[in-house]
């Protein structure tokens, strides 16, 4: 058992779980949208990407805090800073191949799809405190900002990001066809939700730090019945409605199936449970959510 729990705490304090929710994703939405090929270098850049930010922004915010994760990555900090490191070398790489290959394509799309692209990098470069922006940086200190924000960025990256690359990849232009406004739309919120659940782990240290969270300005028991779990019925229904014309009775019971466990989840919330419990159970939705739609799609 302590081996399994190693193993899970490396996986999701070391944001390698993360990054597979994030990959599985990306390729939900390939699949889905029927994409002539799945990039493997699109793939490799969202998952080094992902473990790439999220470990920088903890380990620039380190607190001296006696928790669970703020011990792990002080036994932990060397490697983690080798790995980040690495990371950040192949990274660049990766980056700089697809400028060099796809820079001039990526300037003949619209006007709003580079600005999309660059709303979203905007927003995660000034989400957290960062040191050297700090007069302009730390947007999840915005009451409603901090959920929406998650959610934005991470549909851009899992949605609109790979069929981007595949735009410019094969000499097209990207349109906002009301398919992907719709899947746009759905893992936005989806991610929204799911980053209001995790708020309410860090209560009452948000409360203490004076972050406005919508858990912290409205209370545990409202933000889960007044706002997550009819969400998460809404767009149970909204996706019901989606596959009840193309798809087996099967796909059907798999999407109610799987909102209804979500639901299940946030009235779990209730109880004091552990940051490894929200890491991967909760964050773990999405993953969940990837495979199921795989199978459906």
């Amino acid at each position: 058992m302590k081996k399994v729990e190693k193993i899970i705490e490396w996986l999701v304090f070391s944001q390698t779980y993360y990054a597979i929710c994030a990959v599985m994703l990306a390729l939900e939405t390939m699949y889905f949208f029927k994409l002539i090929e799945v990039s493997f270098i699109i793939l490799c850049t969202i998952a080094l990407g992902v473990i790439f930010y999220y470990n920088y922004a903890i380990i620039t915010n380190l607190s001296s805090a006696n928790n669970v994760r703020s011990n792990w990555y002080n036994r932990n900090s060397k490697r983690i800073i080798w790995i980040q490191k690495l990371i950040g070398f192949v990274l660049v790489t990766f980056i700089n191949y697809i400028i060099i290959l796809y820079g001039n394509a990526f300037f003949k799309q619209s006007f709003t799809t580079i600005i999309l692209a660059f709303l979203s990098f905007v927003i995660a470069l000034l989400y957290y405190n960062v040191k050297w922006l700090k007069k302009i940086s730390g947007l999840r200190k915005i009451t409603f900002l901090k959920p929406i924000a998650i959610g934005f960025v991470w549909a851009c990256v899992v949605v609109f990001l790979p069929l981007l690359f595949d735009a410019i990849s094969n000499g097209y232009v990207f349109e906002f066809s009301n398919k992907f406004c719709m899947y746009f739309g759905y893992n936005f919120l989806f991610i929204t939700n799911l980053a209001l659940l995790f708020d309410i782990k860090d209560y009452e240290q948000d409360d203490n730090l004076a972050l406005k969270t919508l858990v912290v300005q409205f209370g545990v028991k409202k933000v889960i019945y007044f706002i997550a779990i009819p969400v998460f019925i809404s767009l149970g229904l909204y996706m019901y409605n989606f596959v009840y014309v193309n798809h087996s009775n099967l796909s059907i019971g798999i999407i109610i199936a799987f909102h209804c466990l979500c639901i299940l989840i946030s009235i779990l919330l209730f109880k004091k449970l552990s940051v490894v419990f929200y890491l991967f159970v909760v964050d773990g939705l999405m993953l969940l959510k990837a495979i199921l739609f795989l199978l459906i799609a």
